[in-house]
């Protein structure tokens, strides 16, 4: 019986697909969901090394053309129906900002290397305020077309060129493997793990050890009984369901030996699954149902991302329990129609899927490039995403009217600012700068504007992406980003740069990364702890004292509640209890400090009640995440930050 025919192995594919939809839709609380995709790396490795090496010892050779005819006929018919269902979704409901990158993917998973193109984008500060690509899961489809590619012609050359034979490729997958994890150690990286992610080399180990078991299996098809086969399988069942269930996904374990150890794990299971028939997990994996999920895996997996991407709370109505519900049935109702009438018709070359080898061969060329070209055409109109939203942390975008190197340095030899509390009205702030991250840069252009209009000598100096105190922000579970430390070693450069040698009178600030965990000396400080107010407040003494030497008020301008409604629906209540508590702490250091810092609220203009609503004024002022200001946002923003800021003057 050959492998693939086996009917537990249709079951180990519903489970793999079932706990990778069930980890991305947030059902059953499968953390390790997401390893059911080496679960298919383990299974993909075994079943294609099966046929090749049983081909080879049938026949002394390998048929590289029938075997790579097979996977395209198997693969690309649905895959090409997913992209034009993506590309012409993409046409109405993808923002204009997102196209250019949208298309980059489109082209990339046509071509089989979406794992490498999402390497090369790397994380971006972008990522963070942008909808998830439809095509993120394309990465480890492109990982499986690259090994169906590259594996037949290894082992050819192993078995057919070599006096190796299949003890050579069995070394060889060992070796080969061991050396694919030792890479992916050696890539991982805290901060953005992408690159060991992604990797085709360093995911190689999981398809080997499927390979590896493969070879072993052909050699000895009678190692286990099938009372021992059936214990083995139950145990290797028990193991993948615990991962599944509590393994995190950031954990750097994974990339330090443990994806190695889960496929070591997963390749025993099914090895003893093609040794056994006994047993109540064997026939549980061998059901009519979970054999039917199996077999229709490839589709369930191609449709379930872009589905949860097209139907979710941000595209509907729907949440919670309606919106799961929806997305399973849209999900499984997509892949049978492939399965039934796209993928099954031409993989089997039954009703309309019969067509000559030449007639064969231009149609699926001329799909391609037709789906090529819708993917083009759908994606035109592309904007450039906004510059506080892509530019390099090392960046500090700077708008103005007076030059740096024109005014006083913060050298001995600089004059002290007249005192505010001198000076009437708007003169009384006199040269001001506004500091900040992305949401300050967003507001920054409209403000210089305004402050034309009105006299006041005006620059500001933002850094996308970065706080204004040293320290390294981090995610929600204390990972760093892959920029974090980057902003924390420039802060002291970039707040010379930008205040201290402009001599300000008055200082602005907005940011709001400083809200949530951080790291500081090797110590991650985690929000709405006493440690973590007390740093704060420690970081803010050490800038505010540096920065208004010369007689500067800082103005500390509050964190606002995101708007309720916007079309990535980023509102979240934890991030405005992590915002609000940073404004908290302002306020105690301005209670502390009266002479030198004031607090700017303007949470009271652009939330004015809540939940915060969507438009204030008739203006939608934070439409795309609910954080940073665009459209007409600023320009109805920046006036009235401005007469708050009048109004915090001191008389």
């Amino acid at each position: 019986m050959k492998a693939q025919h086996i009917p537990a192995l249709d079951g180990l594919r519903g489970v793999a697909v079932l706990a990778v939809i069930g980890y991305h839709y947030d059902m059953l609380h499968l953390s390790g969901g997401f390893l059911g995709v080496d679960l298919f790396f383990v299974l993909s490795g075994f079943l294609i090394t099966s046929l090749l090496v049983n081909e080879h010892r049938s026949s002394d050779n390998i048929n590289f053309r029938a075997f790579w005819v097979r996977r395209f006929r198997r693969l690309m018919p649905a895959s090409l129906l997913v992209l034009a269902t993506v590309s012409i979704w993409s046409w109405s409901q993808v923002e204009a900002i997102q196209l250019r990158s949208l298309r980059m993917d489109l082209m990339a998973t046509l071509g089989y290397v979406a794992n490498w193109r999402f390497i090369a984008s790397g994380q971006s500060y972008f990522d963070l305020f942008s909808e998830a690509s439809p095509l993120r899961h394309a990465w480890s489809l492109a990982i499986e077309e690259q090994f169906y590619v590259v594996w037949p012609l290894i082992v050819w050359l192993i078995l057919r060129k070599t006096k190796l034979g299949e003890r050579g490729l069995l070394a060889f997958c060992a070796v080969a493997g061991a050396a694919s994890t030792v890479l992916m150690s050696v890539l991982y990286s805290q901060a953005d793990p992408s690159r060991s992610y992604y990797g085709t080399d360093t995911r190689a180990a999981q398809l080997l050890v499927g390979a590896g078991l493969a070879v072993l299996a052909v050699r000895h098809p009678k190692a286990w009984s099938p009372t021992a086969a059936s214990q083995v399988l139950t145990a290797s069942a028990i193991a993948i369901a615990m991962a599944f269930l509590f393994v995190d996904d950031q954990e750097s374990f994974l990339y330090h030996g443990g994806f190695l150890a889960f496929a070591l794990i997963a390749g025993v299971g099914v090895l003893a699954s093609t040794r056994t028939t006994h047993g109540i997990l064997y026939r549980l994996l061998a059901s009519r149902g979970l054999r039917y999920v199996g077999r229709i895996s490839y589709g369930l997996y191609l449709w379930h991302w872009p589905v949860q991407i097209a139907i979710s709370d941000s595209h509907t109505s729907l949440n919670g329990v309606p919106l799961r519900v929806a997305q399973l049935l849209v999900t499984f109702a997509c892949s049978a129609i492939s399965f039934h009438f796209i993928e099954s018709p031409i993989r089997f070359r039954t009703r309309w899927g019969v067509l000559t080898r030449q007639r064969g061969l231009a149609f699926a060329a001329a799909s391609v490039i037709v789906v090529a070209g819708l993917s083009i055409a759908a994606t035109t109109g592309a904007k450039a995403p906004p510059d506080y939203l892509t530019a390099p942390q090392s960046d500090v975008l700077s708008v103005g009217d007076f030059d740096l190197d024109s005014v006083p340095s913060s050298s001995t030899t600089a004059t002290a600012v007249t005192p505010v509390s001198s000076m009437p009205s708007w003169r009384a702030l006199g040269r001001t700068v506004f500091i900040g991250d992305s949401v300050a840069a967003s507001l920054q252009t409209a403000l210089n504007i305004e402050a034309k209009k009105r006299g006041l000598k005006f620059i500001a100096r933002t850094r996308p992406g970065c706080g204004v105190l040293v320290g390294a922000p981090a995610t929600s579970e204390g990972k760093l980003f892959s920029w974090s430390q980057l902003c924390s070693d420039l802060t002291p450069e970039y707040m010379k740069k930008a205040v201290i040698n402009s001599a300000p009178n008055t200082i602005v600030w907005l940011s709001s990364w400083e809200a949530g965990p951080r790291f500081y000396n090797g110590v991650l400080y985690q929000p709405a702890t006493p440690e973590f107010r007390q740093h704060i407040l420690d970081r803010l003494d050490e800038q505010i004292s540096t920065i208004t030497a010369n007689g500067a008020m800082v103005y500390l301008v509050t964190n606002s509640p995101r708007a309720n409604e916007n079309s990535l629906h980023f509102s979240d209540p934890l991030i405005d209890t992590l915002e609000e508590n940073l404004n908290d702490i302002y306020r105690d250091y301005v209670a502390a400090h009266p002479t030198q810092a004031a607090i700017v609220n303007l949470a009271s203009v652009v939330c004015p009640y809540t939940p915060c609503p969507a438009q204030v004024g008739g203006v939608t002022l934070r439409p795309r995440d609910g954080g940073h200001f665009a459209g007409d946002g600023p320009t109805w923003v920046a006036p009235r930050l401005l007469d708050l800021l009048e109004h915090a003057v001191p008389r």
